[in-house]
């Protein structure tokens, strides 16, 4: 009746290979946010027990869950995440602190001692990369037929 209910094995080991995804996705995550997704979906320490331990609100640690399994679902985190190797090493540097790390340009910049228009360029670089070995849009057809 519970296998039933819940998909049965096969649902389980999709859900599992899921969760092996997602937190092998978190390794490229700041420490505190791969430590939440970890504790969450690895150890399955519900979000109540984690709140009270770190003395969060359980609804700040539920937002900020979404937007991380947001985050680590654009194109863009996992293209980076799977692939970023292949990418000239400025590029690379600049598009992890962006994309996986979250900061923002005038941070990156200051950081890697580069002009905000450097920073700019290598994500720009970066993105063309990216689409360049994305498949093209599957458009639907305009209704109607050939007009």
């Amino acid at each position: 009746m519970t296998s039933e209910r819940f998909g049965g094995q096969a649902a389980r080991d999709r859900r599992r290979k899921r969760l092996n995804q997602l937190v092998d996705l978190a390794r490229h995550l700041p420490e505190a946010d791969r430590l939440l997704i970890e504790h969450i979906y690895w150890h399955g320490l519900p979000i109540s027990r984690l709140a009270k331990a770190t003395g969060c609100p359980p609804r700040t640690l539920q937002r900020r869950l979404a937007i991380l399994i947001k985050h680590m679902s654009s194109t863009e985190f996992q293209f980076l995440a799977r692939r970023g190797r292949n990418l000239d090493p400025d590029t690379r540097r600049t598009a992890c602190r962006v994309i996986l790390l979250g900061q923002n340009y005038r941070h990156v910049a200051d950081e890697l001692g580069l002009s905000l228009h450097e920073v700019r360029r290598q994500m720009a670089r970066f993105r063309r990369h990216l689409y360049q070995r994305l498949p093209p849009p599957q458009w639907p057809p305009p209704p109607g037929g050939d007009h």
